[in-house]
């Protein structure tokens, strides 16, 4: 009876041990999955203010990736009823006998004359040689960055949820509150040097939690980029040189990452000799000729983010 009692007993330790296990293994798993999932929305609220952020400083210098845009012209025309009382009031001038009242008539219709406004597409090259850099949509400026400004709250907490570097969190906040004041005030360059802050430090705090080396290389590649766009027509070539040499040192780390699929390789290699590119205009003080490198290896970059 005694063996027999010690054999349940052996039977319940192992069934309750298998159980602990199970949960313990099933809470392990569920908190990983939390932790991939809030991982996943991170990168996606992270690629929002990337490519926003980008956006808003390509405008600054009115830069797109687009070959051609729609121009929409607003032109007036005389209204219809305009354009008949105008007629009638030539037919009455010709005819004989009628001069008189055709005059009465074509000077009242002409006090009330009205034009209407129709807007008129077309499609134009959208080229960095034929842009004018200094007129701006700043409407659409301060719209974009409001919304991520909108936006950044919600994505605040998910990047302190993930444990992201407190101090860096903060500092881009305050680098989005200055961007937001000179975007207002309408200036130009110092909206370029504060944007390209807001983005060098959202590099640094993904380069804090992120785990994929590549996403990492590439932000900070970009920011190296956009820190000698933003200083390029302060004639700091010196500078420019710097930056350029730091983000090519920044994708060498890319082109060597063992884990690059190699159905993109010729994309990455693609960008190096595009930086590279950059780095030898630098020697024309040219910013024209900067901006056409810069725009290509910008969308270069995007193939392989």
């Amino acid at each position: 009876m005694k063996k027999f009692l010690n054999m349940i007993l052996m039977i319940l330790i192992l069934v309750f041990t298998i159980l602990a296990s199970f949960m313990i293994y099933s809470n392990v798993q569920g908190n990983r999955s939390s932790e991939e999932d809030l991982r996943r929305k991170v990168r996606e609220e992270v690629h929002y203010l990337d490519s926003n952020l980008i956006l808003i400083l390509n405008d600054l210098n009115s830069i797109s990736y687009e070959d051609y845009k729609v121009q929409t012209d607003r032109i007036e025309t005389a209204s219809g009823s305009d354009q008949s009382s105008r007629q009638s009031g030539n037919q009455g001038s010709n005819s004989e006998g009628g001069s008189s009242a055709g005059g009465e008539n074509s000077g009242g219709n002409d006090s009330q004359d009205s034009t209407e406004a129709i807007n008129q597409s077309k499609i134009i090259s959208n080229n960095i040689l034929n842009n004018t850099r200094d007129v701006l949509d700043w409407n659409q400026i301060k719209q974009t960055v409001e919304t991520v400004y909108s936006s950044w709250a919600v994505i605040e907490l998910d990047l302190h949820a993930l444990n992201g570097n407190a101090e860096d969190i903060l500092r881009f906040s305050d680098d989005l509150k200055a961007s937001i004041l000179q975007i207002k005030n309408e200036d130009k360059t110092n909206s370029l040097v504060a944007l390209t802050n807001c983005y060098s430090t959202l590099a640094k705090l993904v380069g804090g939690y992120e785990t994929d080396n590549i996403r990492k290389q590439i932000m900070y590649t970009k920011a190296h980029i956009l820190n000698a766009y933003a200083i390029v027509e302060m004639d700091r070539w010196d500078d420019c040189a710097t930056y350029l040499k730091d983000a090519e040192n920044s994708f060498q780390q890319v082109m060597n990452d063992v884990s690059v699929s190699q159905n993109k390789q010729a994309d990455i290699s693609k960008v190096y000799v595009l930086i590279k590119e950059m780095q030898e205009s630098i020697t024309l003080k040219d910013p024209e000729l900067f901006y056409i490198n810069y725009k290509n290896v910008m969308q270069s970059i995007e193939n392989i983010s």
